[in-house]
């Protein structure tokens, strides 16, 4: 642990925030900040205005009017807003010019914008969330990724091979370095004293338990996780959602406030979205026409997969309906057995009784059988009832009926009647 908070130390120093972001958060923190002097510290850096200028006049905010100074664009974005968009555009060139062998960066910075564009989508919907900060959050989620390619070549290679072998990322990580991209991505931002909701963004973004509250309010980090929950591309995403992962999903989107219309709304517009954040951000995520055609592609293999499960769905109803007939017709024969087998105890016991009442008037006299007649219909007569019974028994034991319900149906209790009622006509 000791050698890994040094590496940590190590990339932070090596990695540093501009100073115009340093300087720009540290007046966000002061009693005395406005958007006078917020600007102020925007104009020092022209590249930083640029950018700037370039995002708030963006298709994100499709505004009737062009902002065309800094001041225009702190008065009408917000503090807030203004915040989350300056760390937006500064943080890529933290790690630009980096390269690795081990990941696909244009992949890796094209899964932070999928987690951003959907994060900020949701805000918008949700309300009460800046959507621009949900938008910082999604773009530094996977910080700890950047450190671990850089710091852990070696270690990281192997981290992959587990993933591929079936491990989840995390577990992973931890079995090899000895922490979880989250954890080690939270440190970082902790020592670049970023805001405490990136921190905890970076921190909770693979959380399995997701406690969103209707009746409370949800949290940045929350909308993150749920975010990287729909998202599809990217290192670190399960390759296989199982279907208590899908049914957690929407229970937290519906206690977010997003219904299925509204998710399917934002998700419809995150290719589009993320290559238009990729260009005003100057962030390479690779072909932006690739882009499109695998993202076409996605949607072609979601409506192959959807008619599977329509085939599939018939199918298998079709098999409940068979299973339950099947089980409907156990229910009757043993219904049928049982009273069956009541009358034919009663039969028995009765032919029983009157063979003992024979043998023993033979025992005493009262009989005569000078061929031995008598004696040997007892016999029979007792051994046919030992059958029957056997039978009985025997049937009783058979497997599938120790499954089903007794007396599972109204209609089979008729038999019961009809039997009394036959007897009492024979009578």
């Amino acid at each position: 642990m000791v050698k890994l908070q040094t590496k940590i130390s190590k990339f932070v120093q090596i990695h540093t925030i501009p100073n115009v972001i340093v300087a720009l958060l540290e007046e966000l923190e002061s009693e005395n900040s406005n958007s006078a002097s917020i600007a102020r510290i925007i104009k020092n850096d022209i590249s930083l205005t640029a950018k700037l200028l370039r995002v708030a006049n963006s298709p994100f905010y499709r505004r009737q009017s062009d902002i065309s100074s800094i001041d225009q664009a702190v008065t009408n974005l917000g503090l807030k807003a203004v915040k989350a968009l300056a760390l937006s555009v500064s943080m890529f060139e933290i790690t630009q010019g980096q390269e690795s062998d081990i990941i696909n960066l244009a992949d890796f910075w094209h899964h932070n914008l999928e987690v951003s564009v959907i994060a900020r989508g949701f805000a918008e919907k949700i309300g009460g969330i800046q959507p621009e900060e949900a938008f910082i959050c999604g773009m530094l989620h996977d910080l700890g990724i950047l450190f671990f390619v850089q710091e852990f070549q070696e270690e990281y290679s192997q981290v992959l091979r587990l993933y591929k072998s079936g491990r989840t990322y995390e577990e992973a990580e931890i079995e090899v370095i000895g922490m979880s991209h989250s954890e080690a991505g939270a440190r970082i931002a902790a020592a670049w004293r970023l805001p405490q909701l990136i921190q905890e963004s970076i921190a909770n973004h693979h959380r399995k338990d997701n406690p969103i509250n209707p009746d409370e309010k949800t949290e940045i980090w929350q909308i993150i996780n749920l975010a990287h929950r729909y998202c599809r591309t990217g290192l670190d995403i399960e390759p296989k959602v199982s279907a208590e992962a899908i049914e957690n999903r929407h229970d937290c989107a519906t206690a977010a406030g997003l219904n299925t219309e509204t998710t399917c709304q934002v998700l419809a517009m995150v290719p589009e979205m993320i290559i238009e954040s990729a260009s005003f951000l100057d962030v390479d995520i690779g072909d932006p026409i690739e882009i499109l055609k695998k993202a076409n592609e996605q949607l072609g293999r979601v409506y192959e997969e959807y008619e599977e499960a329509i085939v599939e769905n018939e199918y298998l109803q079709a098999k409940i309906l068979e299973q339950e007939r099947h089980r409907v017709a156990l229910e009757s024969l043993r219904t049928t057995l049982a009273t069956f087998s009541h009358y034919v105890n009663n039969a028995t016991a009765a032919i029983i009784g009157r063979a003992q009442i024979l043998d023993l008037y033979l025992g005493q006299g009262k009989l005569e059988d000078p061929d031995g007649k008598i004696s040997h219909s007892i016999k029979i007569i007792s051994e046919s009832v030992d059958t029957i019974c056997a039978v009985l028994d025997e049937l009783k034991e058979f497997p599938e009926f120790k499954t089903v319900a007794y007396h599972g149906s109204s209609r089979i209790l008729d038999i019961d009647k009809n039997i009394k009622a036959r007897l009492g006509r024979l009578a």
